[in-house]
């Protein structure tokens, strides 16, 4: 190896070792980091994060990180158009429901086609170069089980997991995998939550898998259009009929 390739790698080590420094640096200041995350898309996971921030964000200082670098999809459930600024070469959240969020779609709206390490990358910035003034951070994880939530959750390193699936066969058998993830890399579950429950997908398999894991079943939401009005509205579920789930997780949450 060169002497310029030595110097390049001596760089480039530093560099990571001073990103790492920062983004411990953030996660240290704050008390409740929590990932919500399901193996399998389409389950309504970014719908029920929003929701969880928002009730969240009644009893502390709260954040939500769109963690979904190529397909993000918070700003859009929410009707947010506005794009994120910087102050002080940081990233500053917007505000909705008195809680600060943080997605990808605030910085482009163009289609993003990205390998792996650049997304861990990117993620990584959003931790450490992000104005946050929080005590909560709720993170919505990209779906599946590849290097990329898991960078994610290392680098987070979540004082709770909470797992999100339908009662259909198939989006169960993902959720038992992303148990299984967390179990794996030792991080704490708080519980599994049931969403669209009812005739099309089906309804009591997500308490039968909590039982079958010996973990919490924290309730569930109904395939209801109300759940989608209310959220692109903005209007917060736990000041809904559909209040049960998220208080029961906050509960939780801040026990």
């Amino acid at each position: 190896m060169s002497d310029n390739n030595i110097d390049q790698f001596r760089k480039s080590f530093a560099s990571a070792i001073k990103q790492q420094s920062a983004i411990a640096e953030a996660v240290r200041k704050i008390k409740h980091r929590i990932a919500v995350w399901s193996a399998k898309g389409g389950v309504g996971k970014t719908t029920f994060a929003i929701n969880l921030a928002f009730a969240l964000a009644e009893h502390a200082k709260t954040g939500l990180l769109d963690a979904d670098i190529d397909c993000p999809n918070v700003f859009q459930a929410l009707g947010i158009t506005e794009k994120h600024v910087a102050s002080e070469k940081k990233v500053i959240p917007i505000i909705r429901n008195n809680t600060q969020i943080v997605s990808m779609a605030g910085i482009t709206s163009e289609t993003i086609i990205w390998r792996g390490p650049i997304v861990s990358q990117a993620l990584a910035q959003f931790l450490s170069h992000v104005k946050w003034d929080v005590d909560i951070l709720v993170a919505d994880l990209s779906p599946g089980s590849s290097d990329v939530p898991i960078t994610i959750a290392e680098s987070l390193k979540p004082t709770g997991f909470i797992i999100v699936t339908t009662s259909n066969e198939l989006a169960l058998l993902d959720a038992s995998k992303s148990i299984k993830f967390a179990q794996r890399l030792h991080f704490p579950i708080i519980g599994i939550v049931e969403n669209m429950s009812g005739d099309i997908f089906g309804t009591g398999g997500a308490a039968q898998l909590a039982k079958e894991f010996g973990i919490e079943f924290l309730g569930s939401l109904p395939l209801d259009k109300k759940i989608s009005d209310y959220t692109r509205a903005g209007k917060p579920l736990h000041k809904t009929e559909f209040k049960d789930v998220f208080e029961n997780c906050v509960k939780r949450i801040l026990a």
